[in-house]
């Protein structure tokens, strides 16, 4: 194939894909007048709809709203208490792991190894109980394994507190 004939062949293959992308960019600006016509058909559409409501449709449309909104906030706010409770056994951990190295003689000697192992459970009341173990120095510096109960009650959604820890 001579020079001038592969140089033919490109340009016919950059017109091809030239043209190409200009059809694609009028067929996207065809869409979008179309939906812009279709969202200002259904625009007009609802409000004459609003014209032609009684104040006892309107009434009775918005009290719809108001109880879908409440449905969906009351909805959520389920939800949000739901996780909240799924997370408290893991909050309850790290709460009682934060107050025990606030009341050790040796803080930086406790070895609390994994506290995700740590057995927990929520009771009915709400309250999470923890079973600890970990390995910390004692007041005259030797070390230790000690195993406690850590009760850990929750404040609001948030925050919990340490109630009370008993060594076993």
């Amino acid at each position: 194939m001579s020079a001038k004939s592969k140089l033919s062949t490109a340009a016919i293959l950059t017109l091809i894909v030239a043209g190409l992308i200009g059809l694609a960019a009028i067929s996207g600006i065809i869409m979008g007048m179309q939906e812009k016509a279709a969202h200002d058909k259904l625009a007009a559409l609802i409000a004459k709809r609003e014209a032609s409501m009684t104040p006892a449709e309107r009434a009775a449309r918005d009290q719809a709203r108001a109880k879908a909104a409440a449905d969906a906030t009351r909805k959520a706010e389920e939800e949000r208490k739901a996780r909240a409770l799924a997370e408290l056994p893991q909050t309850a951990r790290l709460a009682c792991m934060q107050w025990t190295k606030n009341n050790l003689d040796d803080p930086y000697s406790a070895d609390f190894g994994r506290v995700s192992d740590w057995p927990s459970n929520v009771r009915k009341d709400g309250k999470a109980i923890v079973l600890m173990t970990f390995r910390a120095k004692n007041a005259f510096g030797a070390y230790r394994i000690v195993r406690a109960i850590c009760t850990v009650a929750r404040i609001d959604d948030d925050h919990v507190r340490v109630d009370e820890v008993t060594t076993i």
